[in-house]
């Protein structure tokens, strides 16, 4: 799983960052080098936001094949 926090969108759609976490993972990447790539990439790009990125492996869930979104405003 991929969170991201009030970060990328300037950079990255949400399917965007996905896809670029899942060719990391098949790279052979682990979360934590995933998520510093995926953030020095939104930099690289000129993001102008600020950036967090949490990248999470989970075992053994199935997900749906289309991505679900949830974003929480304050």
């Amino acid at each position: 799983f991929l969170i991201s926090i009030n970060t990328k969108q300037d950079v990255f759609t949400h399917q965007d960052a996905i896809d670029f976490v899942a060719d990391l993972r098949k790279q052979g990447k682990n979360e934590n080098e995933a998520a510093e790539i995926i953030t020095q990439a939104a930099l690289d790009r000129g993001s102008r936001d600020n950036i967090t990125v949490i990248v999470g492996i989970c075992s053994g869930i199935e997900f749906p094949k289309k991505s679900l979104f949830f974003v929480l405003k304050t």
